[in-house]
């Protein structure tokens, strides 16, 4: 029997989707002058 419980695939590629962009932008900010590690703390 399959349980209901299960998550659905398209959730972990929704996830995986979202981590990407926001890695993604994450890069970019470090990567603009003036804008450093630092300066979040």
């Amino acid at each position: 029997m399959v349980e209901k419980r299960k998550t659905p695939w398209w959730a972990f590629i929704l996830a995986l989707i979202i981590l990407m962009i926001l890695s993604y932008f994450g890069c970019g900010l470090l990567k603009l002058d003036g804008v450093t590690m630092s300066n979040y703390q």
